[in-house]
């Protein structure tokens, strides 16, 4: 099996509106690089932390500082976490976060 990643959005927060007559609030968005790492054999997953860290860095060279289209800020490294290691299956998660302005009138 050959490693594979998927990027996901995961989530949204609101801050706190701007404006006394409108909606003009930021909104940090994040999303998630969900990494699947073949362990077969490796119940430690020593073997499949390489094929990780090549992905992990190959997906950051892309993202970190890439600016989406509509949001405000580049996009920033915010954590990682195993998820899932058994079954031949090694699972890592890396979130990223940037953010928007949501703007609305208020009716």
């Amino acid at each position: 099996m050959k490693p594979s990643a998927w990027v996901i959005p995961s989530a949204d927060k609101g801050g706190l509106n701007f404006d006394i007559n409108a909606i003009r609030q930021p909104v940090k968005t994040s999303l998630e690089v969900v990494y699947n790492i073949a362990s077969a054999g490796d119940a430690q997953g020593h073997a499949a932390h390489a094929g990780l860290r090549t992905a992990r860095l190959a997906a950051w060279a892309k993202l970190i500082g890439w600016t989406p289209t509509g949001m405000c800020l580049p996009l920033s490294y915010d954590s990682g976490a195993l998820v899932h290691l058994g079954g031949g299956l090694m699972q890592w998660v890396d979130k990223f976060a940037t953010e928007f302005e949501a703007s609305y009138p208020i009716q």
